[in-house]
């Protein structure tokens, strides 16, 4: 079908004032939405899009988006049904936008009908064009397990998806150099990837990206799979049953090596999200030297495994729940700190670390650190600071190392009731402890002052016992 321009749309479709509303049919009832007075709409249907679940819609479908974009923007709007297509694909030209609106995403569904396996929407713009504005809302994607993604976008900037179901596709919403755009409430689920970003090949980076709520689930690789980019913020998602068992290369969250190089940096923020039976990692940051990782108010319940951070520039884990048996957070930042919450078990192989007010499941710090303590390290200077009713050591040398050491440990206690040190005592100084000099003799002869001074001596503290 040619394109269409809005004045010569059929009197369904053609621009309403704002006190005028279009139809909507739901369960039989017609009901009525307000339209913008200032965003013109076409619906797929007067271009002959049936919803039927039998006929290939993507023609009519692609029509009313053509119509739209010329007409210079506007509201496409899918009423209830399954609209089977190939592929829609349109490049942004200009900064128009073009929303694509559904009835609900359990009423209204495009799904990929057969052939290659091409996304079912294919959006672009011009590397000097990215601010579409457009959002696309209230649908289900269906791959139907052919789809190589359900959204791919591509130098595509500012926009929403808003109320989306993305199932059955390679890659369930993948940016490639997506700018400044935010996903609300959508479940990404049953793909082998559910978000996939990359660069472009123009090097706009998918950068500034926002999840809202939501669920990521049951995807087959990676849950989030984030390359080359930054500003990535997930906050409230629930992230459950990604990933593979036994194979730590799949999980929840992956963060690549390979971040924003125009920056040299890339931050990417979890906040108040929950992860849960996720195989392989919850959450994996490889080696990316200028990753910057916070980790806030996230809870981590029966994963396989837990959090594994690589040597990347810094994280910040603070108030994190993973007090499971076995849950294990390890971390390799060259700054790292941890601040507030249950974590079973912290392995800490940062270069710089600070940790304060962590506690576990056990009540004792041992060779893996567990306890309610603080710890933290500046330059080459580590300081441990514990609070419990019981500090033991794991091994006979934990607890010693932090009390003389090598002469760089400190060691403050407050309100512990007994510091168990294995067998051995404690003495003045020195790296191992020392035996709590006898005197003999009787106090009333000089034996007694020779015997003390010769102990003395021996100690160090004087230098001629005869004096």
């Amino acid at each position: 079908m040619s394109t269409i321009k809005i004045s010569q749309l059929p009197a369904a479709t053609t621009p309403l004032s704002g006190s005028e509303q279009f139809p909507l049919v739901q369960n039989g009832v017609t009901k009525r939405a307000p339209v913008s007075s200032a965003m013109p709409f076409a619906n797929v249907k007067t271009y002959g899009a049936k919803g039927d679940n039998a006929t290939d819609d993507t023609a009519a479908i692609q029509a009313a988006i053509d119509a739209v974009f010329a007409a210079g923007g506007g509201t496409v709007y899918f009423p209830s049904g399954t609209y089977l297509v190939t592929s829609i694909v349109k490049n942004w030209t200009s900064a128009i936008t073009v929303n694509l609106k559904g009835e609900g995403k359990r009423s209204t569904k495009l799904k990929k009908l057969g052939g290659a396996t091409a996304p079912i929407l294919d959006f672009s713009s011009i590397p000097g064009v990215i601010e579409t504005y457009s959002e696309i809302s209230d649908m289900w994607i269906d791959g139907n397990n052919i789809a190589g993604a359900g959204i791919r976008v591509t130098n595509w900037g500012r926009w929403v998806a808003r109320n989306l179901i993305i199932n059955n596709c390679v890659r369930g919403l993948y940016a490639r150099g997506a700018l400044v755009f935010s996903v609300y409430d959508c479940t990404i689920q049953s793909n082998v990837y559910g978000y996939y970003c990359e660069k472009s090949t123009d090097n706009v980076y998918s950068n500034l990206v926002q999840f809202f709520g939501g669920q990521i689930s049951a995807n087959g690789t990676w849950g989030m799979f984030i390359s080359q980019a930054s500003g990535v913020h997930v906050i409230g998602t629930d992230l459950s049953a990604n990933g593979v068992a036994g194979n730590i290369s799949t999980g929840g969250i992956y963060i690549d090596p390979s971040v924003d190089d125009e920056t040299g940096y890339s931050i990417v923020s979890i906040d108040s999200a929950w992860f849960e039976v996720n195989n392989g990692y919850a959450l994996r940051a490889d080696n990316a030297t200028g990753l910057m990782l916070t980790v806030k108010d996230v809870f981590f319940a029966s994963n396989e495994n837990v959090a594994l951070v690589g040597a990347i520039s810094s994280s910040h884990f603070a108030n994190v729940v993973a007090g499971g048996s076995g849950d294990t957070i390890t971390i390799g930042a060259a700054r790292s700190l941890v601040t507030g919450g249950i974590i079973h078990t912290l392995t800490d192989n940062s270069t710089y670390f600070r940790h304060f007010d962590v506690g576990t499941s056990s009540s004792l710090l041992d060779d893996s650190f567990k306890g309610s303590f603080k710890r933290y390290k500046l330059a080459t200077v580590d300081h441990l600071m514990g609070r419990a009713d019981q500090i033991a050591g794991g091994s006979s040398d934990t607890m010693q190392y932090y009390l003389y050491g090598t002469g760089e440990q400190q060691f403050w206690c407050n309100g512990v009731k007994n510091i168990s040190m294995g067998n051995n005592t404690t003495g003045f100084y020195g790296t191992s402890p020392i035996a709590k000099p006898t005197v003999t003799g009787s106090t009333g002869a000089n034996a007694a002052l020779q015997s003390l001074l010769t102990q003395l001596a021996a100690l160090g503290l004087i230098t001629d016992s005869t004096t």
